[in-house]
């Protein structure tokens, strides 16, 4: 069952979701945290308790900001070493990349997400093997990693709700196979 909470503190806003034991903690925080710099006095307070639905949800491991907001814990992408992008009898990530126009890091990450998929025809792709795909080439890495896989994923080309399971969508597979091909 979850539980949800909202603290509306002239729009300061706290807003949690959760098991109750999950709410609870959080709400106690807060709370202590309130009482000790005591500057705001709480407005409203509502707690209400949802059946659950029938779709699961993925758990991605996530902290609580104090404004409640959440942000995804950050680990550094590492390089798999056993990920092979020069394999005999296929294309390698070279050749297939140096045969599309891709003018950007979000081309260029729907580009790997494709190769990886349709040529090696790898499953479980994960932030590591997009990773490793920049290194690979000896591409710069977007100083902001995560958010240009974000952003490919806010223009559809690719789905990120597991990022251990990042898929093509029909439109990423449009675009490669052709819009991102050279005009001749």
């Amino acid at each position: 069952m979850n539980t949800k909470l909202k603290i509306n503190i002239v729009e300061g806003l706290l807003e949690v979701e959760g098991s109750e034991t999950f709410v609870n903690s959080i709400y106690e925080d807060f709370k202590g945290n309130l009482l000790q710099n005591k500057t705001v006095k709480p407005i409203s307070t509502v707690v209400t308790e949802e059946k659950p639905t029938k779709t699961p949800v993925k758990k991605t491991k996530q902290t609580v900001t104090t404004k409640g907001k959440k942000k995804a814990k950050s680990k550094t992408p590492s390089i798999i070493s056993s990920l092979n992008l020069r394999p005999k009898d296929q294309s390698s990530l070279d050749d297939f990349t140096s045969n599309l126009n891709i003018k950007s890091n979000l081309e260029r990450n729907v580009a790997f997400v494709y190769y990886l998929t349709h040529e090696l025809k790898t499953t479980n792709i994960g932030l590591d093997h997009i990773y490793t795909c920049y290194r690979h080439l000896k591409a710069k890495v977007p100083a902001a990693f995560y958010q240009s896989i974000a952003d490919t994923s806010v223009k559809g080309w690719i789905d990120t709700s597991d990022t251990a399971d990042i898929t093509l969508t029909s439109i990423g597979l449009n675009y490669v196979e052709h819009d991102m091909q050279p005009s001749n």
